[in-house]
């Protein structure tokens, strides 16, 4: 080794550099064991290919210089004016690269879970990344909001525009809902699906916005139109899913395309249909009425979660509501009905309610019900996903 001398004061910056730039094979081991020890082991190979190892002590130095000898044949021994110098010296900053990819992992954090831009300002959240890597620093919330998503969509458009040109010809899936809030607003949605060279099934969401328009034929019509034109694949379409709405249908048909009705939807009206027996009618509404008392006193279903626990039932479930427009909802009020089938009437027998009484042949339908439902639900389940 060389036979430099430095000096400091407050820092070992000289000491880092030097041994950084000309001795690069040199590691540092610690070896402190407790408070008293304050030692650092330095280890290198000498030119004859022996390994030397260098001593650092860091206790306290009474001088405010301190004069360090690098010598080949002897160890070397620094004292220091602070016991975390070297922790200090070691910690350098992230590359640009590094903070981009971590840049990018918090942007998929905003967009994949549906957080908050302004969770970057969060007391908390900035502590958690600061204990993860002290070096890194959180964009402001403009920054996301302005620069980084922009950025990040036009990357994500370009991309997606790239894998959709690859496409020889398309199906497309479209549907429409109104969401549960205050707003009632209606919305479309637009999915291409096709072939990628090794045969596996490419699916992409072309469009899904608001439609403040009258959801007539031609209104759909121009907006399935626009949303094809848009990815350019308007005369690539072969084929088109909606479900059996007079509306949609007609709209597909303005637009030339041959489509077919959701099977799954279709599926979806024969049950429904089914369900309209007037026997089968009166009991779902004694069991809808239950399911509504339970949800909606706080007392009482807290009582049907503590006799199932009281039961040796470690995770109490609760009734389940079903929906008017989804036939398997109803299935799986049914099913969760039945499940709690003893905690319910134990319930209702103890609380100050006249509620609908459900008798055993009741009960019996209700089961045999849900056994003639579940073969359409494991269907409906199968054809509702995107890789069938």
């Amino acid at each position: 080794m060389c036979k430099c001398k430095f000096s400091y004061k407050t820092s070992t910056s000289n000491l880092k550099k030097h041994i950084n730039k000309r001795h690069p094979t040199i590691t540092l081991k610690s070896t402190i064991t407790a408070s008293e020890s304050d030692t650092h082991i330095y280890r290198s190979k000498t030119d004859n290919g022996e390994s030397m190892e260098s001593a650092v002590d860091n206790h306290p130095s009474t001088s405010k210089q301190t004069q360090i000898a690098c010598q080949a044949n002897a160890p070397i021994r620094i004292t220091q004016t602070k016991v975390d110098s070297f922790s200090n010296i070691l910690q350098t900053k992230i590359s640009a690269r590094q903070k981009n990819k971590i840049d990018r992992k918090l942007l998929y954090l905003c967009v994949k879970d549906l957080q908050p831009f302004s969770i970057v300002a969060d007391t908390g959240f900035r502590e958690f990344v600061a204990a993860l890597n002290p070096s890194y620093q959180l964009p402001e919330r403009r920054i996301i909001s302005k620069t980084l998503i922009p950025a990040l969509y036009e990357e994500c458009l370009t991309n997606t525009k790239n894998l959709i040109s690859t496409g020889k010809t398309f199906c497309v899936t479209t549907d429409g809902w109104t969401s549960t809030n205050n707003t009632n607003t209606s919305y479309v949605a637009v999915t291409a699906h096709f072939l990628n060279k090794e045969f596996n099934l490419i699916s992409v969401l072309l469009e899904c916005s608001a439609f403040e328009k009258g959801h007539t034929a031609e209104n759909l019509a121009a907006f399935l139109l626009k949303a094809a034109t848009k990815w350019d694949i308007q005369d690539k379409i072969v084929f088109a899913v909606s479900d059996n709405a007079a509306n949609i249908q007609k709209a597909l048909q303005l637009v030339r395309w041959k489509n077919m009705g959701c099977v799954a939807h279709t599926l979806n009206l024969i049950v429904k249909d089914g369900l309209k027996n007037e026997r089968i009618t009166l009991i779902l509404e004694k069991v809808r009425e239950i399911v509504r008392y339970f949800k909606k006193s706080t007392i009482s279903n807290n009582k049907l979660l503590r006799y199932q626990e009281n039961t040796g039932i470690e995770t109490p479930l609760k009734v389940i509501l079903d929906v008017a427009t989804r036939w398997n909802s109803t299935y799986y009020m049914l099913e969760r009905f039945i499940r709690l089938e003893e905690a319910i009437k134990s319930t209702v027998a103890i609380i100050d309610k006249e509620l609908p009484v459900i008798n055993v042949e009741e009960w019996n339908i209700i089961k045999e019900l849900c056994l003639v439902l579940k073969p359409f639900e494991d269907a409906s389940r199968a054809l509702s996903g995107d890789t069938y």
